[in-house]
């Protein structure tokens, strides 16, 4: 017979509308800090971490509470290792991923100081984070 204090197996939880926005803010936040670096270097892996946490924290209204450790690791885990990948191919497949998941309404791209565009943040002001 079941306890109350018995362990439960993890509830399957699909991903929210309000979440799929916050992980492709959080994405476009992302591409944008690679905007203009140089294409050819290669990805450090720590400082995409670093990245990731902070517009996952900055975008997810400063809170605490699992949005942007969760919104964090959904990113990590849609980029997935980035072992050999240079800035550029990190770019191209962070964008691929913002069309991907925000499905909210349609990409709007914006010009960058870059060469390229990316699309645009639709909620919050993600220049607000410092780079």
């Amino acid at each position: 017979m079941a306890q109350s204090t018995d362990p439960r197996p993890p509830e399957p939880t699909g991903v929210a509308d309000e979440q799929r926005r916050t992980v492709a803010l959080t994405l476009a936040a992302v591409a944008e800090r690679y905007e203009g670096e140089d294409p050819a270097a290669p990805v450090d892996d720590f400082e995409l971490v670093v990245l990731v946490g902070v517009d996952a924290y900055a975008l997810t209204g400063l809170g605490v509470q699992g949005g942007p450790k969760r919104t964090a690791r959904i990113v990590r885990a849609l980029v997935g290792d980035v072992t050999g990948m240079t800035r550029g191919d990190l770019l191209a497949k962070l964008r691929e991923l913002v069309a991907e998941w925000d499905d909210s309404e349609p990409a709007r791209p914006r010009e960058s100081a870059g060469s390229g565009t990316i699309p645009a943040p639709r909620r919050g002001d993600v220049g607000e984070v410092s780079r």
